[in-house]
């Protein structure tokens, strides 16, 4: 699935750049998202979240120290709980 999905990638890219998503957070983290899926192909979401889990994980770190695998297998580790167990609904925001 992984090669499917890059292949795909490589035959969209680099024909288009344009904002995809957007995401609010206030006090209560409670998060808005504003999303634009362009992909026909789902499975590049997962590589889109990966990237931003790797950008987090390193703005984290710059910002409050630690180790990049310890911060991503922290944010991989309650990612994969809240898919399986969400605390929160779906709410669109358009």
């Amino acid at each position: 699935m992984i090669k499917e999905t890059l292949e795909y990638l490589i035959d969209i890219f680099p024909e288009w750049k344009a904002e995809i998503f957007r995401v609010w957070s206030d006090s209560n983290y409670s998060s808005q998202f504003v999303l634009d899926p362009k992909w026909e192909e789902p499975a590049v979401w997962g590589i889109a979240l990966a990237d931003i889990v790797r950008n987090i994980a390193v703005a984290h770190i710059e910002k409050h120290g630690g180790n990049f695998e310890a911060v991503t297998e922290s944010i991989s580790q309650v990612l994969i709980a809240e898919l399986s167990n969400p605390m929160a609904p779906v709410l669109r925001v358009e």
